[in-house]
C-alpha cells in the first residue's frame, strides 16, 4: 500500500512536470510567434515610412531651401504677390507628390503581381515534388508542368522588364518634379 501511494505520488508529480513543460513549450512558441509578428509589423511600418520619406524628402528640402533664401519682394505692378507665389509653389509640390504616390502605388501593385506569380509556381513545384513518386502518369505531369512553366517564363520576364522600366520612369518623374519645384521656388 505504501509502495502504491509512493508510485501514485511520483506519477502525479511526473504528470504535473510534463504538463508544466508542455505549457512552457506552448507559451514559448506563442511568445516567439507574437514577437516575430510584432517585429514584422514594426519593420513593415518602418519600410512604408521610409518609402514615404524618400518620396517626400526632395520636396521638403526644396521648400526649406526656398524659405531660407532671403528674397526681396518688389512691389511692381503686374508682378505676383508673395501669396500667389507661395500658392504656386505649394501647388507644384502637391502635384509632384501626387504623381510620385501614384507611381509608387503602381510599382507596389506590379511587385505584388510578380510575387503572386512566383508563389504560384513555387506551390506548383511543391505539388510536383510531393506527387512525383505517386501514380503512373508522373512523368507526363512533370513534362506538362515544365512546358507550361517555359511558356509562362517569357510573360514573367516581360513583367520584370515592365517593372524595371516603370521604376526608371518613376525616378525620372521624381527628378522632374523636384526640378520644377526648385525652379518655382527660385523663380527662374
Amino acid at each position: 500500500m505504501v509502495l502504491l501511494n509512493r508510485l501514485n505520488s511520483k506519477r502525479v508529480k511526473l504528470r504535473r512536470r510534463i504538463r508544466i513543460k508542455r505549457l512552457c513549450k506552448n507559451v514559448a512558441g506563442i511568445g516567439l510567434v507574437v514577437s516575430q509578428t510584432a517585429l514584422f509589423v514594426a519593420l513593415l511600418v518602418f519600410a512604408l515610412h521610409s518609402i514615404i520619406g524618400l518620396a517626400a524628402a526632395p520636396y521638403i528640402m526644396g521648400g526649406f531651401f526656398g524659405l531660407m533664401k532671403k528674397k526681396r519682394f518688389k512691389w511692381v505692378k503686374g508682378k505676383y504677390s508673395s501669396c500667389k507665389k507661395l500658392y504656386e509653389q505649394i501647388d507644384v509640390a502637391a502635384k509632384g507628390v501626387f504623381i510620385v504616390i501614384n507611381d509608387l502605388d503602381t510599382i507596389s501593385r506590379m511587385v505584388k503581381r510578380l510575387e503572386d506569380e512566383v508563389e504560384h509556381w513555387r506551390e506548383v513545384a511543391d505539388i510536383c515534388v510531393k506527387n512525383y513518386g505517386h501514380g503512373n502518369g508522373r512523368c507526363e505531369i512533370l513534362k506538362m508542368v515544365l512546358r507550361e512553366f517555359h511558356d509562362c517564363q517569357t510573360n514573367f520576364m516581360d513583367q520584370l522588364e515592365e517593372l524595371e522600366e516603370h521604376i526608371y520612369l518613376c525616378f525620372l518623374t521624381i527628378n522632374r518634379s523636384r526640378r520644377l519645384l526648385m525652379e518655382k521656388i527660385t523663380d527662374k
